[in-house]
């Protein structure tokens, strides 16, 4: 049973890492290289999107954690994938704080 929750771990990160690198992405070309003439709810969807990601992001974060310290995971992709997320909720209170 756990190899086979093990093997779960290693389909779900490389679709986690591509989802996350997408959204970031998405967030980028939408906010800042989009037209400015789009309706509001286009960049609030894609906002919207971005905070579930990161959600979703911590919680396999957590899930990956756990995973180290059973010795399935190296030390060195949860730091990657902390590197990918983490920065998601700083730029989320960026976001926040100059929507007032």
């Amino acid at each position: 049973m756990s190899e086979h929750l093990a093997g779960n771990l290693f389909r779900w990160r490389l679709g986690f890492r591509l989802t996350v690198v997408v959204t970031w992405l998405l967030v980028l070309v939408l906010l800042w290289f989009g037209p400015r003439t789009w309706p509001r709810t286009v960049p609030l969807a894609a906002f919207w999107w971005f905070r579930a990601i990161a959600i979703l992001g911590v919680v396999y974060l957590f899930y990956e954690v756990g995973q180290v310290s059973e010795k399935r995971v190296g030390v060195g992709e949860v730091l990657l994938d902390a590197l990918l997320v983490l920065p998601m909720f700083a730029f989320w209170f960026i976001a926040w704080a100059a929507s007032y």
